[in-house]
């Protein structure tokens, strides 16, 4: 995280390079997963522990990233003020501040991200869940693209209607 600071800091796509990273390894270790339970499964169950270990890795992805992407933007706030403002200003302490509160709160998303992969995700892999249940979570997929479908239909009607 802090070089996602220090690179969005002094080049401001540089964070970018830094949370690819982070992605392939998330695509590498859901790879492995699926690969070594491969043979086990047949052609349907597949894609519903495929989808099931993603979805676990989404317990402590989604909190990961958004440590990490707060901590960019952090880090380009206050590349801008640099550039922007007159070092010691008042705005440029205000900037400053604001920086250093996203830095803090992106320190907290990561804590919070950590424990739920150490305490939650760790479990979820090692008891089978997947493996176990995949009838429902075939359901679930399908309830939740379901529900998306009908929000969007839902959402067009609407747009449509104000025209």
């Amino acid at each position: 995280m802090v070089i996602s600071f220090v690179l969005s800091l002094f080049y401001g796509s540089g964070a970018l390079f830094l949370i690819t990273l982070n992605a392939s390894i998330f695509a590498s270790a859901l790879s492995n997963i699926v690969r070594s339970n491969l043979p086990n499964l047949g052609f349907l169950s597949v894609y519903s522990f495929t989808l099931c270990n993603l979805g676990v890795m989404f317990f402590h992805m989604i909190p990961e990233v958004s440590g990490y992407l707060l901590a960019a933007i952090a880090g380009g706030v206050l590349s801008h003020a640099f550039i922007r403002e007159k070092i010691g200003s008042k705005n440029f302490k205000i900037v400053l501040m604001d920086s250093f509160i996203l830095l803090f709160t992106a320190v907290a998303f990561l804590l919070v991200a950590a424990f739920i992969e150490n305490e939650i995700s760790k479990k979820l892999f090692t008891s089978d869940i997947c493996v176990n249940n995949q009838f429902a979570i075939i359901l679930v997929f399908g309830l939740i693209l379901l529900g998306i479908v009908l929000f969007e239909i839902m959402r067009k009607k609407k747009k449509m209607f104000f025209k």
